[in-house]
């Protein structure tokens, strides 16, 4: 399971297409605002995977340049093939003078290796936090299922929601920060260069959110999709498709019929309950 954390500091993430704003029955100001939004958080999107790229490149500009000077300890088979050399603490023993072709071959073999041991490591840890905030939630929903129409425990499911994926925020950033540096040489120089690169990145993470926090489109959007729901659940709203109903042999069978999400929420908190592996109640 992933739980995408683009967009965390804001109830919408209109980069995925979750919102279906073009279908939703809107005013012409409440469409514009999903669009204004959504032009936003695109833009900032790009903007955070153009850095990313930059510092790529700027990381493998410093690998160039630092292996033109060192080269890692490599112990070479009968073959020819290298093989680093690791130390105690597992990393790579630096050696002084440039690496020749088949220290650069011994090299690159080893940092594949690291990265492919790196990656599900990562998945595990994000899957068990996706579990744990989705059992979490679902112990809300039940310890609250006779009032969840209730402002205040949607509020309150919002804020547990938000903390929750605030908490994949910090795992996704530690993540990367294991990604960038994980074929990176073991030296004050490179770990200083890597640091700042992603203070760089972290400040612009920092500076999206807040903008899309203040954004007036999204407070429009989100009294929009509140006051939707309010419609739904008046009793003088036509339903054009009547539910067939339940025999009590059929009841007997499958449980008690479960609620949609949309018949209860605010479409942003179904997202999020989507997000999460949540369908219904």
């Amino acid at each position: 399971m992933v739980w995408s954390v683009l967009g965390i500091g804001t109830l919408l993430n209109t980069t995925q297409g979750a919102q279906t704003w073009k279908d939703s029955g809107c005013s012409p100001a409440v469409a514009h605002a999903y669009s204004n939004f959504n032009a936003m958080q695109t833009r900032h999107l790009q903007e955070r995977r153009e850095l990313e790229e930059q510092l790529r490149q700027r990381f493998a500009a410093f690998k160039e340049s630092f292996f033109a000077r060192y080269h890692y300890e490599t112990v070479f088979e009968d073959q020819g093939e290298g093989r680093v050399l690791p130390g105690q603490d597992g990393k790579p023993l630096l050696k002084e003078g440039a690496e020749s072709a088949q220290h650069k071959a011994a090299r690159q073999l080893f940092e594949s290796s690291e990265r492919l041991k790196l990656s599900p490591q990562q998945d595990r840890e994000l899957n068990e936090l996706v579990q744990e905030e989705a059992a979490a939630i679902k112990a809300f929903l039940k310890q609250n299922s006779s009032s969840l129409r209730d402002p205040q425990v949607q509020k309150e499911l919002q804020k547990q929601i938000l903390m929750g994926k605030m908490k994949a925020l910090k795992l996704q950033r530690e993540h990367q920060d294991q990604r960038f540096r994980v074929d990176m040489p073991p030296a004050a120089e490179s770990v200083e260069m890597v640091s700042l690169g992603l203070q760089e990145l972290r400040r612009m993470e920092d500076r999206h959110i807040s903008l899309e926090e203040a954004s007036s489109d999204q407070r429009m959007i989100l009294e929009f999709e509140g006051e939707a729901v309010v419609k739904m659940d008046d009793p003088q709203r036509p339903n054009p498709v009547a539910k067939a109903p339940v025999s009590i042999l059929q009841r007997g069978k499958s449980g008690p019929p479960k609620q949609r999400l949309e018949e209860v929420f605010p479409r942003y908190l179904v997202a999020l309950l989507y997000q999460l592996g949540i369908y219904d109640l």
